[in-house]
């Protein structure tokens, strides 16, 4: 039944939704790839932000702890700063506020890494040092403040305050303050504390010249803000930030979580990091529609270039199914006149089409119609060799019994002349005639034809007796290998016929081997050898035998060499080796092999 829609519809509409599908798995696979690609490596930046403003203020808190253990450990100051003279107005408290001066810049240095350093007794004197310096006796309860207290629970470990106003600075700015005591392991029973002020514009400069992120927060461990603070934190959203802290895993130190932000309703990536020496978590937030923004431009561009695409791949399609069409005709109608009576005809060998995929088609037809014409005639040649085989397995089921009983008869008789060698004549022919005439498969072991050699060899023997030598160099490890039946007595039988031409003793010698995969057995005699005419005949009439092709009826001397040559390529095809040679020592060798085949256990 003819089906309906031209060859141009068809291709037209099968590339518009190929293509069309194609374009639409691809773009949003991409898309999609990109998507968590970008949010997977945005991931990984925030992370990587996070751990670097973490580590930054580790070293910050780090360097501020650093210098008050410097001051807690200075036999010297912590004399000064117990004795009660360093606090008055008189001479002796000039003095040791020298020296107080000249032991504290000596240890710190004469550029603070810190703004001011304040130090605090319990008993309300105190010590300023820094941008200015101050000694005095204010304070009083200092026990009782929030502050002080709590850095004497601490035990000489130090916590650090939220940004705070400067009460010691005429301009009250904010700073971040280390606090530490004076404990009494430290060889006083009185404590004392010890307060590490950091400017927050040194803080705020420090974090500004890190230039990684536009949004990230640091608070502590209750919650209150570090960094942004001030002005600055008035303006944030507080109260988002903080619900952000509180969803951080506290048993991970860090981490990438995702949340809707209650106010914008935007979905942010927040990424945070909590330091175990400062007990400060880092929040890193981004957006993700300011994150996938780029992504959206990109997939819209490409969409639309995926349309423009698209029209000019449907009109390139529609062109070249009119270019196609003629040529696919006229190959199609060779095809379809593709016969018996048409197989060798002549044919034009192009389509004279523009296209170098139908003229390569064409091509290939041709060489198919070549191959299938070799291929029938291959065919018919291999039926007619089947006939032959069949033939000659038909005249090969003479039954020989009665050859066999009359050898039988013969060797009894001898017997009982006495006569041995009749009888070991009888039974050595016997064996070969069982063997030629045997029903097994083509493919027999070694050892039968080796066998089969011995038996004709002992007939040989019987006849000239010590003018015929012959050695059998097989060994046991090839006995088991398959090799076609009848190619090793033949060669030897050659070999008697042509070396018994020279004067005696005759010496035969039939010699196996074996590599990894092949084996390889050489008849080689002492005779006159092949004439250099006979020789090249053989040569020439063996490269030019094609087994596959009709097998001549070609005899040369006894069972033919060809036979065997023939058998062998069966076999072995490419494998097979066969070669012909004479010796300069006198004599022929003949070498046939095959690769390895062995006895089915």
């Amino acid at each position: 039944m003819k089906k309906k829609g031209t060859l141009h519809t068809r291709l037209l509409m099968y590339y518009g939704c190929l293509i069309t599908s194609i374009m639409f798995i691809i773009f949003y696979s991409f898309y999609f790839y990109i998507a968590d690609s970008l949010e997977e490596q945005a991931s990984s930046s925030l992370t990587m932000i996070s751990s670097t403003v973490s580590a930054r203020m580790d070293d910050l808190i780090e360097q501020m702890s650093s210098n008050s253990t410097k001051i807690l450990y200075s036999s010297r100051l912590k004399e000064l700063i117990n004795s009660d003279s360093l606090y008055g107005q008189n001479m002796d408290s000039l003095s040791a506020q020298r020296a107080f001066n000249e032991a504290f810049f000596a240890i710190m240095g004469p550029q603070l890494p810190v703004s001011q350093v304040n130090i605090f007794r319990e008993d309300g004197h105190y010590i300023s040092a820094g941008n200015y310096t101050a000694f005095g006796n204010t304070f009083d309860n200092l026990r009782e403040t929030d502050w002080f207290s709590k850095a004497l629970e601490k035990n000489g470990a130090f916590f650090i305050s939220p940004p705070h106003l400067n009460e010691w600075s005429y301009y009250h700015l904010p700073v971040l303050s280390l606090y530490r005591s004076f404990s009494p392991q430290f060889g006083k029973k009185d404590n004392a504390v010890i307060e590490m002020q950091l400017d927050y514009a040194s803080l705020e400069t420090v974090m500004d010249n890190m230039s990684i992120a536009p949004q990230f927060y640091i608070l502590d461990e209750n919650g209150t803000f570090i960094y942004p603070a001030g002005e600055t934190a008035e303006e944030l959203p507080l109260s988002s930030i903080r619900s952000y802290w509180e969803t951080i895993n506290p048993s991970q130190d860090t981490g990438t979580f995702t949340a809707l932000d209650s106010d914008t309703k935007l979905k942010k990536i927040i990424s945070y990091t909590h330091s175990p020496y400062t007990n400060f978590s880092v929040l890193v937030l981004e957006d993700e529609y300011t994150l996938f923004a780029p992504v959206r431009d990109f997939r819209n561009n490409l969409l639309f270039i995926g349309f423009l695409s698209l029209l000019v791949t449907l009109m390139v399609s529609y062109l070249i199914a009119q270019k196609v069409t003629v040529p696919i005709r006229r190959l199609y109608m060779s095809i379809k006149n593709l016969n018996l009576d048409t197989l060798g005809e002549h044919q034009d060998e192009t389509l004279h089409s523009s296209l170098n995929e139908l003229e390569v088609l064409n091509h290939s037809f041709l060489e198919m119609k070549d191959r299938l014409e070799q291929s029938l005639e291959e065919t018919i040649s291999s039926k007619s060799h089947e006939i032959q085989a069949k033939m000659l397995a038909l005249q090969s089921q003479m039954n020989p019994h009665f050859l066999y009983n009359t050898l039988t008869t013969i060797s009894i008789m001898a017997e009982n002349g006495g006569n041995t060698d009749i009888t070991e004549v009888c039974d050595s022919l016997s064996s070969m005639l069982r063997y030629i005439s045997g029903d097994e498969p083509g493919l027999v072991t070694i050892q039968e034809e080796t066998e089969h050699t011995k038996n004709f060899l002992n007939l040989i023997k019987i006849r000239y007796g010590k003018n015929l030598y012959y050695d059998i160099q097989i060994p046991d490890e090839m006995f088991h290998i398959r090799i076609p039946k009848m190619v090793v007595e033949p060669l030897v039988e050659n070999c008697v016929k042509y070396a018994m031409n020279g004067l005696p003793p005759w010496h035969l010698t039939v010699t196996g081997v074996t590599t990894e995969d092949s084996w390889q057995i050489s008849v080689q005699d002492t005779g006159t050898g092949f004439s250099p005419e006979r020789l090249a005949e053989l040569l020439n009439t063996f490269s030019h035998l094609d087994p596959q092709k009709e097998i001549p009826n070609l005899k040369l001397n006894g069972m033919g060499l060809i036979n065997i040559f023939i058998r062998l390529k069966l076999t072995y095809q490419d494998r097979a080796v066969f070669s012909i040679q004479n010796l300069p020592e006198g004599g022929a060798c003949v070498t046939i092999g095959g690769v390895l085949i062995l006895e089915r256990v």
